[in-house]
């Protein structure tokens, strides 16, 4: 007896191709588009695979994005999904089909990192990296500031006591010997 084990193999599985690089300009997206000989009513689609920084192909039916949204591909299945783009600049701004994707250039880099000191995307503001160490090293230096200010204020308590306690304790002593000494001024010598 035989039994199978196993998942549906969708079709973005099967016409999947691992690239180099996706298209960037309507020309080459035609071209690759023929190459790739997708058919009607799915089409050729080009996009980084969520999570990591490489680019796959596929033939998949066109969808209508929403603005500022990517088309990327599910890294297991292959399947198109769409993430939320990063960058200000370059992001689409508008609704656009997924099989226009070449238009953002930007999306095809999407999960790559994109705070290196010499990319096209970092124009001298501080990258993500540097906005984390800031806000850590403030919020460090904060918490540091209230726990040496709380350190103070019961040291200071601490002390106000220990000197109160010494006055007592020397007040007491003082009277102590004060009635000893009383005490011996009228006491008889015998």
């Amino acid at each position: 007896m035989v039994v199978w084990v196993g998942s549906e193999i969708t079709y973005a599985q099967q016409n999947f191709l691992l690239v180099d690089s996706c298209p960037q300009n309507k020309t080459e997206w035609e071209t690759r588009r023929e190459n790739k000989s997708c058919k009607d009513p799915l089409d050729y689609h080009c996009a980084a695979i969520e999570s990591t920084q490489a680019l796959g192909e596929i033939c998949a039916r066109p969808a209508l994005t929403y603005p500022g949204d990517c088309p990327v591909l599910n890294a297991v299945s292959h399947n198109l999904n769409y993430r939320n783009c990063t960058s200000e600049e370059e992001c689409p701004k508008d609704s656009y089909r997924s099989d226009e994707i070449y238009r953002y250039p930007f999306c095809f880099s999407i999960f790559k990192p994109h705070n290196l000191p010499d990319t096209q995307d970092n124009k001298g503001g501080l990258g993500r990296s540097a906005i984390i160490i800031i806000v850590v090293s403030v919020v460090l230096l904060t918490v540091t500031a209230v726990c040496a200010v709380v350190i103070y204020f019961i040291r200071k308590r601490n002390c106000t006591r220990r000197e109160n306690a010494q006055e007592f304790n020397f007040e007491a002593l003082l009277k102590r010997i004060e009635e000893r000494e009383a005490d011996a001024m009228f006491t008889p010598i015998h």
